[in-house]
């Protein structure tokens, strides 16, 4: 009891860098969207799947000069929803916390089920959503550790999983110096092309970023965090420009019918099928530690945004600096929401509180701006960009014709 009472005394651990934000930021971007869309991005895309990046990481820019906007105003770990509540109301920042904590929810719990299904893809429901919860224990359990065991295990994993990348990109351009005939991915999109679709895989794979504003709290610089933004939202697209170069090289896309296990199929086209097996291993790690940052960044906007509430009770830490009632309670909404598992709609949904966060903090950030008489225009743009990227998800969401579009977008 007084180790519980001495952390909450100190408040959460200052003891993050910009190091650290980096690889959380990369590692929650570059997941399962990386894992299981960048072939389907391709084959939708077409030739025109680096200007989809491009217009994507141009967006999610755009999107972290918002936050950064936000973070020097309130530098709290909720200070998406501080700015929403002063531009918009109280109603306004409820809402966006409510959104807020839907989309990880979902998005961790659907990481954990997507490891279960690669793990054993013909299991029964029954059986699949028993192993998901287990490891959605496993996620609390290393979350109450506090954030230098989080951090130490997010860094490890997300630096074999970024050099792995950077190996794909290396043989990749060897391949390609050594005078090797680079397919026409125009003439491998059997079924059409679908711009938007395309597009929408793109986005969700590299959107992510603004989990790194709910460890404001716990980063000894503040200064880092938006450092980290800018930092992550050039990282992730250059990463992923590199993958799909690496995809189209070694892997044969005339006839494919699927094309959602990335890291397998470009190491089959490099060493063989059985280091192609293997790869399963490494990217379910990723996958989970993707979860983790998900998981410990939820943890800590809800401490944040319960302060000076009548739920400040929650916010209690325990010895290792961890906020353990809300650990637990997120962990059982995620193990609610894994028994469910069935959840493409609900992922797709989602998504649309992602962009409408997103969104929110955008137009809070640009009506922030002209109080203080500047004109928004990045702020402005960015925002009009999201409400058009949450049109098309509202289309794709009601679209029957492709029942998979959205089941493995996080």
């Amino acid at each position: 009891m007084d180790a519980t009472t001495t952390a909450a005394e100190k408040g959460l651990l200052k003891t993050l860098e910009l190091k650290d934000l980096l690889f959380f930021g990369v590692s929650n971007i570059l997941s399962t969207g990386s894992a299981a869309l960048v072939g389907n991005a391709i084959l939708s895309g077409g030739k025109a799947w680096p200007f989809h990046i491009a217009g994507a990481a141009t967006l999610l820019l755009g999107s972290s000069k918002t936050y950064t906007t936000a973070l020097e105003k309130y530098k709290t770990n909720d200070a998406e929803g501080k700015l929403i509540e002063a531009e918009m109301g109280l109603t306004g920042s409820w809402l966006a916390s409510i959104m807020i904590v839907l989309f990880n929810i979902v998005s961790t719990s659907v990481g954990l089920v997507f490891i279960t299904r690669m793990l054993y893809p013909n299991a029964s429901h029954l059986f699949s959503t028993m192993l998901a919860i287990q490891f959605a224990l496993v996620l609390v359990a290393i979350g109450l550790y506090g954030i230098e065991v989080n951090r130490t295990i997010i860094n490890s994993v997300s630096a074999i999983f970024i050099g792995i990348i950077l190996i794909f990109v290396i043989f990749a351009v060897s391949k390609w110096f050594g005078g090797c005939h680079i397919q026409n991915v125009d003439l491998a999109a059997t079924n059409g092309f679908s711009h938007s679709r395309a597009f929408l895989y793109i986005f969700f794979i590299l959107a992510g970023f603004d989990v790194l504003i709910k460890f404001t709290e716990e980063t000894i610089d503040e200064r880092n965090v938006s450092r980290a933004f800018i930092g992550t939202n050039l990282l992730a697209p250059l990463m992923l420009i590199g993958l799909c170069f690496a995809y189209i090289v070694y892997v044969p896309l005339r006839g494919m019918k699927h094309a959602d296990n990335t890291f397998a199929d470009i190491t089959k086209g490099i060493f063989g099928d059985n280091e192609g097996s293997i790869m399963k291993w490494v990217v379910i790690s990723f996958i989970f530690v993707s979860a983790l940052v998900n998981y410990v960044g939820l943890s800590r906007f809800v401490y944040s945004d319960l302060k000076d509430t009548m739920f400040e009770g929650w916010r209690e830490l325990n010895s290792a600096q961890a906020p353990w009632k809300i650990l637990l309670l997120l962990g059982a909404a995620l193990i609610g929401c894994i028994a469910v598992n069935n959840i493409d709609k609900l992922v797709a949904g989602a998504d649309l509180f992602l962009v409408a966060v997103l969104a929110m903090v955008g137009w809070s950030a640009a009506r922030a701006k002209l109080k203080d008489g500047k004109k928004p225009w990045i702020e402005s743009l960015t925002t009009l960009g999201l409400f058009t990227v949450g049109g098309i998800s509202i289309k794709q969401l009601f679209k029957n014709s492709d029942k998979t579009d959205y089941s493995a977008v996080v």
